[in-house]
């Protein structure tokens, strides 16, 4: 013991305190982090469904009669594909319904 009576070095205690701070500071960055991450996805599966549903509307329009996936205004519907493959996958379904639009009247 010390001659405080206390079963601590000097020292350690703050010693412990400054690292379960800086763990604290470094836990809190990566959520920050990855929050930031999820609600970028989120205005990005957003903008996919509305863009997706505006390319329903002119399908149905234009009388075009696409069907198929991807084929809806449900924005609910859109959200939720964007969120369950990889970005590259629904930019890649918006390039073929705007490419299967412009091949029709």
């Amino acid at each position: 013991m010390s001659t405080n009576g206390s079963i601590f070095q000097a020292g350690t205690v703050e010693s412990a305190l400054v690292k379960s701070s800086s763990l604290m500071a470094v836990a809190m960055a990566i959520a920050l982090l990855a929050g930031g991450t999820a609600a970028r996805a989120d205005d990005e599966c957003n903008t996919y469904a509305l863009t997706s549903a505006k390319q329903m509307q002119q399908n149905e329009s234009k009388n075009c009669g696409l069907k198929g996936d991807g084929w809806s205004t449900d924005q609910a519907v859109h959200v939720a594909y964007c969120q369950s493959v990889a970005p590259e996958e629904w930019r890649k379904a918006l390039e073929d319904r705007k490419a299967q639009l412009k091949t029709c009247g």
